[in-house]
């Protein structure tokens, strides 16, 4: 059997056989740090004995993970529970660690590293399923199973899949030797011989809950043992309980007490003959609390799971076979009235923490999707079909663009520093179903992830849209006024937000996962001169949005493509492609298309070659036009002499560039002829990238 191994905490050091850890622990591998944990236990120095036990590795017994610790990264569920029991005295400890291995399902059992508390591995046998939906009820099971038999409360932190071990030194570590060779991953898990955890006889479940009952008012400890076992025996008394049971029980569980002593508290507890079997089961032991029996409810009735991207509970009925529901006012009022109705008088809004708690696993719909998907055959290239689906008027661009865009998808829904920061844009005529194509990407198991409509970059809203979506589909782009483009530009960079979550009391960090893509019908989109590399702009010519889309082998691709490192990002020469290919997607001011009516970059050893700011050569354009002297007018003069290669040094009067001002009769002469504008003279070839 093997287990995952974490050091720091949270660093996944993959996964190890559990025997070779185990033999480490016996054979005193991490001997040193855990003696110098217990010295400075030993000294009261909690500062330092904390520091030392986070630097323990640890090991996750109940399953190993892909990465982090949460539900959606589970690679393989082992069925095995751990078992923490704390703060034992020398001598108690010894007379729990003997019964724990008399156990049969107790699979191994060590000293904690702080030395005062055990370490219990269980092979659970239980009536129910052993998987992952079922753990808390499983470790519920043994909880009691364990607590009856040691008599002792177990730590309920084990209910936790992902729960942690720390690793320690005990060279009598002890290893159960019918369960050895499963533990070595030889043989399957030997149940047929265990009993089963969750058939106690009822007086044993009533001597345990009669004892938690007690044991949570007092301890039984000396100087209040009489007294403890007096209340111990008032509450079996109202249990039901026969008296001779109770006698019986008293003189393996309290052996410091006399004979004289125990009868005596015993005798005296019953005398009380009216309160004998008031107490029923359904109202059992009071340290069963509220939320305890909430939670027993629902693990009953329902599979519960926290949607970690749109931070809604989801609920199905075990008995139904319908899909999971979000959990919405009706479905958690409907909860409600059959907690009510089953006699467990809570109120509404403890149903709701227990909801919103980590008593529900975690689940990422994305994640998990992606690692359900069929292996890619390596051959067929799948995006490349996908792709085919629309004609473009650079084809060859377009696929690769196309295929960055979809690993870098993949990439931003899964991993919570990846973002997609580009967006697909097709420019057509009106009707020829840009919008139905970019909807039909999204595979229908994530249909409800998916967005369309404007997107007001503003809005906090828009903001929650980008962290619960996959996709995002903008509608008509061109009608974005220039700031809105640029805000949504700064919108589409963005990682994480801080945000407060509607009916949420705090703000959260919420993580970008959605791409974008968009649709526009007119040519002219962006005004930015220093270039739009974040938008993939294509002009379709036919569009088969009607196609099947293969979405297992497309996306299975993709997601190979990305663990196998493919560069979905854009490399320095893969922008001046996309910043070239843009150029027809671009609105130009007044300004910069009159400028070369104007202006020409002058030859080598052009005599009439002149040295003009921006705003000079502005002035200029302006005494020959109705165009006015605008500071974003002069800034737009430079950029465009920067963009085209004009050459420019630094003067008195500020930066002045090289340039020869055509005549009049010029500038007649080009107009009459009709010829290509200056500024395409010498401008660079298209650069361009594999896929």
């Amino acid at each position: 059997m093997k287990v995952n191994f974490f050091t720091k905490f949270h660093r996944n050091e993959g996964s190890s056989p559990v025997m070779d850890i185990l033999s480490d622990i016996k054979n005193g591998r991490y001997a040193d740090p855990v003696t110098n944990l217990q010295k400075a236990m030993k000294k009261g120095e909690q500062a330092s004995a904390e520091a030392i036990k986070k630097s323990l590795p640890a090991f996750t017994l109940s399953a190993t993970y892909s990465a982090r610790r949460v539900d959606t990264g589970i690679i393989h569920y082992n069925g095995v529970l751990i078992l923490d029991i704390d703060k034992l005295e020398a001598n108690k400890l010894k007379e729990v660690k003997e019964k724990a291995i008399a156990i049969p399902h107790t699979l191994f059992c060590f000293r904690s590293p702080g030395g005062k508390g055990l370490k219990i591995g269980v092979l659970p046998h239980v009536s129910h399923p052993v998987e992952p939906e079922n753990h808390r009820k499983t470790f519920q099971v043994v909880q009691q199973y364990y607590e009856e038999l040691l008599d002792i409360q177990v730590d309920p932190s084990g209910k936790d899949i992902g729960r942690l071990c720390f690793v320690s030194y005990d060279p009598e570590l002890y290893i159960n030797p019918l369960h050895a060779a499963f533990l070595r991953g030889e043989t399957d898990a030997c149940l047929s011989e265990l009993p089963l955890m969750d058939s106690l006889p009822p007086i044993n479940k009533k001597l345990s809950i009669a004892r938690k009952q007690t044991t949570r008012r007092m301890k039984y400890e000396e100087g209040n043992r009489n007294n403890y076992l007096f209340h111990f025996a008032n509450n079996c008394n109202r249990l039901g309980l026969p008296a001779h049971e109770v006698i019986a029980y008293s003189q393996q569980q309290f052996p410091e007490l006399s004979d004289d002593e125990r009868l005596g508290a015993i005798h005296s507890a019953y005398r009380h003959k009216g309160e004998h079997a008031l107490q029923t089961e359904q109202a059992e032991d009071k340290s069963i609390s509220i939320l305890e029996r909430i939670e027993q409810h629902l693990e009953e009735r329902y599979k519960l799971r926290y949607n970690i991207v749109t931070h809604r509970v989801e609920y199905k009925r075990k008995s139904s076979n319908q899909t999971h529901k979000s959990m919405n006012d009706r479905a958690e009022n409907s909860i409600w009235r059959e907690l009510v109705k089953k006699g467990i008088k809570c109120k509404q809004h403890e149903l709701n923490a227990v909801l919103y708690s980590d008593f529900c696993t975690t689940y990422d719909p994305f994640v998990t999707y992606f690692n359900s998907l069929p292996k890619w055959d390596g051959q067929t290239d799948h995006i490349a079909h996908l792709a085919d689906t629309v004609t473009t008027t650079k084809q060859d661009l377009w696929h690769r663009c196309f295929r960055k865009w979809l690993v870098a998808m993949v990439a931003c829904a899964t991993q919570e520093d990846k973002e997609n920061h580009t967006v697909l844009i097709l420019k057509s005529e009106q009707g020829k179903g840009k919008t139905s194509w970019c909807t039909h990407l999204i595979p229908p198991e994530l249909k409800e992830y998916r967005y369309s409509g404007a997107l007001n970059p503003y809005s906090k809203d828009s903001l929650i849209t980008l962290s619960e979506c996959i996709f995002v589909n903008f509608d008509e782009l061109g009608s974005l006024s220039t700031r809105e483009m640029n805000k949504l530009k700064e919108l589409i960079t963005k990682g994480v937000v801080r945000e407060r979550l509607p009916y949420g009391r705090n703000p959260e960090t919420l993580i970008r996962r959605a791409s974008c893509a968009g649709s526009v019908n007119d040519e002219q989109v962006f005004e930015d001169l220093t270039g739009s590399r974040r938008f993939l702009c294509f002009e379709a010519l036919k569009i088969d949005y009607m196609a099947p889309v293969d979405y297992q082998n497309v996306y299975s691709q993709a997601v190979t493509l990305l663990k196998s490192g493919f560069q979905y990002w854009l490399s320095e020469p893969e922008i001046q492609e996309i910043n070239s290919n843009n150029e027809d997607f671009r609105i130009r001011t007044p300004e910069e298309e009159l400028l070369f009516t104007y202006i020409r970059k002058p030859e080598q050893k052009d005599e009439k070659k002149m040295f003009l700011t921006a705003s000079e050569i502005l002035r200029h354009m302006c005494l020959k036009s109705s165009m006015q002297i605008t500071k974003r007018g002069t800034m737009t003069i430079s950029t465009t002499l920067k963009k085209h290669g004009f050459r420019y040094s630094q003067a008195r009067k500020g930066r002045i560039f090289e340039v020869v001002v055509l005549t009049e009769d010029v500038i007649e002469e080009e107009q009459k002829s009709n010829s290509k504008p200056p500024h395409t003279q010498g401008t660079q070839g298209v650069i361009g990238f594999s896929s």
